[in-house]
C-alpha cells in the first residue's frame, strides 16, 4: 500500500511473522528477499525509512534488528541511495558490531566469483556464437559464389536438380 505507509509497515511485519512460522526457510528469516507470502500486499515505502532505522535499534531480538536493517537498506537502495540515508543507516547500527558488520556487507558486498556452471554456460554461449558466425560466413560465401556464377544453379541436364538448387530454398528461408 504505497499510499498508506502505516499499513505497509504493519503488513511487512505480518509477512515477517508468517514467514518465521512457516517451514519454508531453514535459516532464520532476517532478509527482505526471504519474504514471499504477502509481498504483493506491501511495498518498501520511503516514508517508512526512518521508522525502519529506529526499529534497528529498538528491537530486542537480533533477528528483528537484522530484518529492520534489511528493510531500511532495501528502501535506501530502491530510492537512489541518498547520502543522508546512508548516514542514518550507519547511526542506526552504531554501537552494535554485528549489525555494523552486516551493514558494511550490504553497502560493500564482497566480489563473488562465478560458479562453475556460470563459467560453463559462458563457454557454451561463446561456442554457439562462434558456430553461428562461422555458419553465417559460409552462407555469405555460398550466396556470393552463386550470384557471381548463376550457372551453378542451372542444371546441365533437364529435369535433374543440382545440389545448389536443392539448397537454395533452405538457405533463403534461414536468412
Amino acid at each position: 500500500m504505497p499510499t498508506w505507509p502505516e499499513l505497509d509497515y504493519k503488513l511487512f511485519w505480518y509477512d515477517v511473522a508468517e514467514a518465521r512460522k512457516g517451514r519454508v526457510h531453514r535459516e532464520p528469516v532476517t532478509q527482505v528477499w526471504q519474504l514471499l507470502g504477502f509481498r504483493s500486499f506491501w511495498s518498501l515505502n520511503k516514508e517508512n525509512f526512518s521508522l525502519a532505522c529506529d526499529e534497528v535499534v529498538s528491537h530486542l531480538e537480533m533477528q528483528d534488528c537484522l530484518m529492520a536493517l534489511s528493510m531500511a537498506f532495501n528502501i535506501y537502495a530502491e530510492h537512489s541511495k541518498p547520502a543522508s540515508w546512508e548516514i542514518q543507516l550507519r547511526q542506526a547500527v552504531d554501537g552494535n558490531p554485528e549489525l555494523s558488520a552486516h551493514l558494511e556487507t550490504l553497502l560493500n558486498p564482497p566480489k563473488r566469483e562465478p560458479d562453475k556452471w556460470q563459467i560453463k554456460m559462458a563457454e557454451w554461449e561463446e561456442e554457439a556464437n562462434q558456430r553461428k558466425a562461422e555458419e553465417a560466413e559460409r552462407r555469405r560465401i555460398w550466396r556470393e559464389s552463386l550470384a557471381a556464377d548463376l550457372t551453378l544453379i542451372n542444371s546441365p541436364e533437364p529435369g535433374v536438380m543440382t545440389h545448389n538448387q536443392g539448397r537454395l530454398p533452405i538457405q533463403l528461408h534461414i536468412r
